[in-house]
């Protein structure tokens, strides 16, 4: 079962960039990355703003927030309801 797990193991990279292509998202790697951080315990997170992030990436705040959001509220939804 173990060595099973290990062969198909899922990563949370996967889930949003599958959650993103079902969902219509382009799944760029600037998303995923965000996403990555947003994961991170603030304490660890480098950068450590969510502006400072968006600059590097060079992405508008406002675009990550909203598909971060957007994404989430999907990820729930599927938790919840399976849909």
């Amino acid at each position: 079962m173990q060595q099973l797990l290990k062969q198909n193991a899922f990563t949370t990279q996967d889930y949003w960039k599958c959650l993103a292509d079902r969902s219509g998202i382009d799944s760029s790697p600037e998303l995923l990355q965000y996403m990555k951080w947003r994961e991170t315990p603030a304490e660890m997170r480098q950068p450590k703003t969510q502006t400072e992030l968006s600059k590097q990436l060079g992405v508008n705040e406002s675009t990550l927030e909203t598909s971060f959001l957007f994404l989430f509220q999907r990820a729930t939804d599927e938790w919840l309801y399976g849909s």
